[in-house]
């Protein structure tokens, strides 16, 4: 525990103890991680002395809600309230703090007569400013206001907020067939009138349907979908028509992003299925567990990973289920497999580190088990790559780096096997990600030799990708970020004209390149490096007069040196207030954007350029009444 974090606990474990009645405070910090130390050790001291301890993450669009909700709070106890995570934007999150705050502080005399215990608020710094901002009464009763500080840890990648389905959980429901030659044999077919002929027909646009929806092609598939719930069929198939077209509907909308929606569909389908009990077929469980893993990874987008954890579970054990009907059946061991990951991966999510290792460990021996056995099956080669990357990641989240590096080397070198055998830029984007955790690991340990090695790979596989998709902007950010990570290390090596020239390689890539919220890490990196960067030419270390130097050649080497500085910092400018128009409450950025005003001022009027200096500094003024 560092000492931030000592002092942000005692301020709690104090109104812990002696505090009666309604109290309310805030736990705030851009770390995530020790503010979930935090909450761990209220919600321990809490069991330990018997008090009500409730935990409340609701998605941004509910935190309002909490506010009505703790007025009709009757049981005593401290009430502790998430408003930050995987569920949405940072500005998302504020948006909705501001709307919980304002709705809090209508309701402040409310709490103080029927509150028995604290309400504590966790968040990003942001919360300070909104809270003093927005509701100033409330901002006047609050306690404390906690901050734990920064983690020295490597962090470990959350879980997504939201993907696209894999077409593996659709296999679990289609039937692999040309959609098109379906679709024309359902328009011979629509004249008919025989029960048989039209159950024939209904086959061929449901059929059509799962292959319009594995073909990516979303709108036609819909249609099919429509056209099918438009028609009855025999009361003989019903049941069985009725389960696939809300499947069908549930992967649709997964695939749109309506996720209530796919939801509502999945759990339509699970019910169907469960009616059959222990008679279920090896059909059955085969759709049963491609519904549960479906019905997990949306839980997962909306940001519900206890619910997608118990979903994973029950789909592996219809998977195992399915697996003992067929020991031979490839398919479903690897699905096993599959899914054994994806639940270690939540367990890591959830900070149980340990647990998540163990998973892993215990399913890592049977891939490569397989993965030996079957040498030309890639498949289960990629599963072991994957298990390496989790096993990494499980690794890095609790410091362990040398063997986080062991096992993203091990991922590494299976992914450039395969891309060895099969489409090099298939796996490009593959070793791009992988390469880079490598990197950041070896640059953690102070190998700074292997670190920029593994970036400058990262940065070509990057290229590669972009020369393939000359029109996808997400690569140019990729690639900029593989010149800011060779960036960083040559800074660490002292290798100060390296670093120019390859951080001025990234701004060719970002120049007026159209930056969207999903990037916005990218330029968060490369504004840092642009502002040290011009910090350094306005400040170069050693640089001492040599005999015979003038004042002029003293006054020519600094306006030199100012302008190559103000290059850097036009770009940190340039580059922070996209990033700023995107991601108005990122703080990083404002901070490092104001820095870079400051010094390019300073740098204008080492070049005798008053006026210009004056402007920036209103801008940065200007700037700063924004916050």
């Amino acid at each position: 525990m560092t000492a931030d974090e000592a002092e942000a606990w005692s301020r709690i474990s104090f109104h812990l103890e002696n505090q009666i009645g309604f109290w309310f405070a805030l736990v705030v910090g851009d770390d995530a991680r020790p503010r979930a130390r935090l909450r761990e050790q209220t919600a321990r001291w809490c069991r330990e002395q018997g008090k009500p301890f409730f935990v409340h993450a609701p998605p941004p669009r509910g935190l309002a809600r909490m506010a009505v909700e703790l007025v009709g709070e009757t049981e005593p106890g401290i009430h502790w309230i998430r408003t930050d995570g995987s569920r949405g934007l940072i500005e998302e999150w504020d948006d909705a703090a501001s709307q919980l705050f304002l709705a809090m502080n209508e309701r402040r005399e409310a709490y103080r007569k029927r509150l028995d215990g604290g309400v504590i608020i966790e968040g990003r710094e942001s919360l300070k400013r909104l809270l003093r901002d927005l509701a100033p009464d409330l901002f006047s009763i609050r306690a404390f206001i906690a901050e734990p500080g920064s983690s020295a840890e490597v962090s470990a990648p959350s879980v997504p907020e939201w993907r696209a389905p894999a077409r593996t959980f659709m296999v679990r429901f289609a039937e692999m067939a040309d959609p098109d030659r379906e679709l024309e044999r359902a328009a011979r077919l629509e004249a008919a009138t025989s029960p048989n002929v039209k159950h024939a027909r209904r086959k061929a646009l449901e059929t059509a349907a799962w292959g319009l929806l594995m073909a990516g092609r979303i709108e036609e598939a819909e249609r099919c979908a429509h056209i099918l719930a438009s028609e009855q069929v025999g009361s003989a198939s019903q049941v069985t028509h009725e389960v696939a077209l809300n499947a069908l509907h549930g992967l649709i909308a997964w695939e749109q992003g309506r996720l209530e929606r796919s939801l509502h569909c999945l759990d339509d389908v699970l019910r169907a299925l469960r009616r059959e009990g222990a008679s279920a077929t090896a059909v059955e469980l085969r759709m049963l567990g491609g519904t549960l893993g479906a019905r997990a990874e949306v839980l997962v987008a909306r940001g519900d990973p206890h619910s997608a954890e118990a979903s994973f579970r029950e789909q592996l054990d219809a998977l195992e289920a399915l697996a003992r009907v067929d020991p031979a059946d490839q398919e479903t061991q690897l699905r096993v497999s599959v899914v054994r990951r994806r639940i270690a991966a939540l367990v890591l999510a959830r900070g149980d580190h340990i647990a998540a290792e163990q998973m892993l460990h215990d399913s890592l021996g049977i891939v490569e088990r397989r993965a030996t056995e079957q040498p030309t099956e890639a498949r289960w080669r990629a599963e072991l790559l994957k298990y390496h990357d989790e096993l990494s990641t499980a690794f890095m989240a609790r410091g362990d780096l040398a063997r986080a590096r062991e096992a993203c080397s091990a991922a590494v070198q299976i992914a450039q096997q395969l891309a060895g055998e099969d489409e090099a830029v298939r796996w490009a984007g593959v070793l791009w990600t992988l390469l880079m955790q490598l990197s950041t690991i070896a640059s953690a340990q102070g190998d700074s030799a292997a670190a920029l090695e593994w970036a400058e790979q990262s940065t070509a596989s990057a290229l590669r990708l972009l020369k393939e998709r000359a029109d996808d902007a997400s690569l140019s950010w990729r690639v900029a970020l593989g010149y800011g990570q060779q960036t960083n290390v040559l800074l660490q090596q002292g290798d100060f004209n390296g670093a120019a020239a390859t951080l001025s390689n990234a701004w060719k890539h970002v120049r007026g390149l159209p930056l969207p919220p999903s990037e916005a890490p990218v330029p968060r990196l490369l504004v840092g490096l642009y502002v040290q960067m011009g910090l350094k030419w306005l400040a170069p270390q050693g640089d001492t007069l040599t005999a015979g130097d003038g004042r002029e050649g003293s006054r020519s080497s600094a306006i030199r040196r100012a302008r190559e500085a103000a290059g850097f910092l036009k770009c940190a400018i340039s580059l922070g207030e996209r990033c700023v128009a995107a991601t108005p409450h990122d703080l990083l950025v404002r901070s490092a954007l104001d820095k870079a005003l400051e010094l390019i001022a300073i740098a204008m009027i080492q070049q005798g350029k008053h006026r210009r200096a004056r402007q920036v500094r209103r801008r940065r003024q200007r700037l700063r009444r924004q916050r």
